[in-house]
């Protein structure tokens, strides 16, 4: 430790000073003369000082005066605080409150007729495409049975006894009578007198897993619809309600 050093550490309270510092700047006192006298000088002043502050009377009563002006002032801080947050609390619950009202003005009320109508609207627009794409191909607009469009997969061109037909494709699962839901397949094949002979003699057939039905459109008593399906009836891809008659 060199001296510059020990002359500023002397300012400082040993108590405030490291053990180590304390040591380095004893060793260094020991061994320098100048220092200690330094040092010798810094304990006088500070004996001198602790004499004087001893010999000041202290009044009456400043001990307690100083508890409570401490308390006092720690009481107005706190109730600043108190206070700052209490407003902030006022006005985030009021906020909710007006916000929240206005939100209870705004609800809106459900019309369960339109509601009905609206998602069955849903549900038919998914039928518009095919629709359009029947009616391009110069055929019937609609199928001959009302399927439900919920289930519609696909329309296209497909392969019926080697011939490339219109198709329109169903997908679904559903519960059976034991509780178990399976998934089920309709096609619907779109045949005509030009592309197969003895179309008028088409009749329903099956096998060990599937169906098939014909139907015919009266209008148009050259087309034949062939349904394929493989669950044990058609009814889960059809409507379940009909509209009620105006």
């Amino acid at each position: 430790m060199n001296c510059n050093l020990a002359r500023m550490l002397l300012a400082f309270p040993k108590a405030d000073l490291a053990a180590e510092d304390r040591a380095g700047l004893h060793a260094h006192v020991a061994g320098c003369p100048h220092c200690a006298r330094a040092a010798s000088a810094e304990s006088a002043l500070h004996i001198a000082f602790a004499a004087a502050m001893q010999s000041v009377p202290v009044p009456a009563g400043l001990h307690a005066k100083l508890l409570r002006d401490g308390f006092a002032v720690r009481g107005a801080k706190h109730r600043r605080t108190l206070y700052r947050w209490s407003a902030m609390a006022a006005a985030v619950l009021l906020a909710i409150s007006v916000g929240f009202g206005g939100y209870l003005h705004t609800r809106p009320e459900i019309d369960t007729g339109a509601e009905a109508f609206r998602v069955e609207q849903e549900w038919e627009g998914r039928s518009g495409p095919v629709r359009e794409w029947l009616v391009a191909q110069d055929l019937p607009e609609s199928l001959p049975v009302e399927f439900d469009y919920r289930h519609y997969v696909a329309h296209g061109w497909g392969e019926l006894a080697g011939r490339r037909v219109p198709m329109v494709v169903f997908h679904g699962q559903f519960t059976n009578a034991f509780g178990v839901v399976e998934t089920h397949t309709a096609r619907v094949y779109i045949a005509d007198s030009t592309t197969f002979k003895n179309i008028d003699k088409l009749g329903d057939a099956q096998s060990s897993l599937v169906r098939l039905t014909v139907k015919f459109d009266p209008a148009r008593p050259k087309l034949a619809y062939v349904i394929v399906f493989t669950s044990e009836t058609l009814d889960p891809f059809l409507k379940r309600f009909k509209a009620p008659d105006a």
